[in-house]
């Protein structure tokens, strides 16, 4: 679990499903950095993480608008990522110590995809100062 956290905080993994309405790179990577400046929800008390888990839900919603077309795939697939782990953290009360660990694992393993991952990443690595 502590890895798709890790991918949170740094802005590896972002967004929601579906494409995006008018691609914008500038605006996606801007969100990316954004995203990286959130605190670690995971380790935050449940009211700050829930202002924190809502701002991550924001950015991704607006990330959903303008990923850029060549990454649209694997940024759907990355978002099944994040969006489970949003989740179980938000019904675990935004308490990590509530989260059924095994469920979550089962979860993660069943949308995680490295291949989208990397595809993703590298286009970061590539496109977005840094």
């Amino acid at each position: 679990m502590h890895r798709f956290a890790i991918l949170i905080v740094l802005g590896l993994v972002v967004g929601a499903c579906g494409g995006g309405d008018a691609a914008d790179p500038e605006r996606f990577c801007e969100i990316i950095d954004e995203l990286g400046e959130l605190d670690d929800f995971l380790s935050a008390s449940p009211d700050d993480a829930r202002r924190i888990v809502g701002d991550a839900r924001g950015l991704l919603d607006e990330a959903q608008s303008v990923v850029p077309d060549e990454i649209e795939t694997s940024f759907e697939s990355e978002a099944n990522v994040v969006t489970t782990l949003l989740d179980f953290f938000e019904e675990a009360g935004f308490d990590g110590t509530q989260m059924d660990e095994n469920a979550l694992d089962a979860a993660m393993t069943a949308v995680d995809d490295p291949a989208a991952s990397e595809a993703v990443t590298n286009w970061i690595d590539t496109n977005c100062a840094g």
